[in-house]
């Protein structure tokens, strides 16, 4: 059985490492592009396979102007396929910037676990993002190996401490219970010295 106080000790360090929600840069950002490719390509459905690869390309270059051009070049292309000339419209930018926005406001709202859980389907419905969905797999492994050696760590110190002052409160147990002993052998040896003066007194 564990001991209480690791016990109490483990729980309140599983409540502060919150594996709920990865603390990691580049799974921050792996998980905001992976999702935001995906809901620009929901809304954009009659996309061409090169059109999704100039867009998925544009995504990863953290480039936020460079991917608001794109896109709407893009909206431009399937609004009007035989015009491959003209610059995208002010409304088609304006529409660009506004499903950015909402696709990063739609990403934040997905938490991390059911994210990961869909990794899987992901793959198998944007293939070309693998890459990064390995990337990410590979960033939460580490993240969570990190947390689980910290825990471990910090949990052995804990147990140490706890055994440490377990043997000190034995070790003081002995001392008070040899004390009360001696006193009692003290005690015990006077009053039988008392006894053997008072019978002499006693003697004719």
């Amino acid at each position: 059985m564990m001991h209480p106080g690791i016990a109490a000790s483990l729980k309140d360090e599983l409540g502060r490492a919150n594996c709920k929600r990865i603390m990691d840069e580049s799974f921050i950002k792996s998980k905001a592009k992976i999702l935001l490719v995906l809901y620009l390509s929901r809304n954009l459905i009659n996309m061409t396979e090169t059109q999704i690869t100039k867009l998925v390309r544009s995504v990863f270059k953290d480039d936020r102007w460079q991917l608001q051009g794109t896109l709407a070049s893009i909206l431009h292309e399937i609004a009007m396929p035989a015009d491959e000339k003209t610059k995208p419209t002010q409304a088609e930018t304006q529409s660009a910037d506004k499903m950015i926005k909402e696709g990063n406001n739609e990403s934040s709202l997905i938490n991390d676990p059911d994210f990961i859980t869909d990794l899987g389907s992901i793959s198998s419905i944007m293939p070309m993002l693998q890459k990064t969905i390995m990337d990410a797999h590979d960033q939460v492994q580490k993240y969570l190996e990190k947390i689980v050696d910290k825990l471990c760590r910090t949990l052995f110190g804990f147990a140490w401490r706890i055994q440490m002052e377990d043997i000190r409160l034995q070790l003081k147990l002995d001392v008070d219970r040899r004390s009360e002993q001696d006193i009692h052998e003290v005690g015990r040896s006077l009053i039988q010295k008392v006894n053997s003066l008072s019978e002499l007194s006693d003697s004719p």
